[in-house]
């Protein structure tokens, strides 16, 4: 199973439990989280994907640690029982429990001991980061490693600023745009 196959699984699990998801996105210190879901009470879980269960996406998890309420891992599912304990006592106090998923969509979600994250800290919080566009721009786990440019965001603002004034008006007093409207102070 690819890793975008996988997470497009955990998106849909986390759609039909009506979290809003978004994908690639950009946060703190300019890395990158596979899944940021905001769940319908407020709390936000980051969830890292990689098609197989290793020490690096044990790593690429722990990078969030203290931006978000939880933080998980979504890995394909592990069939031996030996190799499913070895990787929950990888994780066991590190993080917020991983996900399991099987070739044929059954989702599982395994929950770890730690209790939810309470304090998050503002500058790294995830929620102040996600962004409508992180919803339709990349698919998670996309080899490409797309990810919704700032150029884009400037470039949707100039679009909708073509049409806020006419090219022949007259900027020279002191003049503010509020919702597609000229208003002179």
């Amino acid at each position: 199973m690819k890793e975008s196959e996988l997470a497009a699984v955990v998106v849909e699990w986390l759609e039909r439990n009506r979290w809003d998801v978004y994908q690639e996105v950009k946060v703190f210190g300019g890395r990158v989280a596979d899944i940021v879901a905001i769940g319908p009470d407020g709390a936000s879980w980051v969830i890292e994907c990689k098609a197989r269960a290793s020490q690096s996406v044990i790593h690429q998890a722990l990078k969030h640690v203290g931006s978000a309420t939880w933080i998980s891992v979504a890995i394909p599912a592990l069939i031996r029982d030996e190799a499913r304990r070895r990787f929950e006592n990888q994780i066991n106090g590190k993080l917020h429990g991983w996900i399991s998923i099987q070739e044929w969509r059954n989702t599982r979600y395994y929950p770890g001991p730690l209790p939810q994250n309470e304090h998050i800290d503002p500058r790294l919080d995830v929620r102040q980061f996600v962004r409508p566009e992180y919803k339709r721009w990349a698919k998670a786990g996309s080899a490409s490693g797309i990810q919704w440019p700032p150029y884009n965001q400037t470039r949707e603002v100039l679009a909708v600023g073509r049409h806020v004034l006419p090219v022949d008006a007259d900027l020279s007093g002191s003049v503010t745009i509020k919702r597609g409207r000229k208003v002179s102070k």
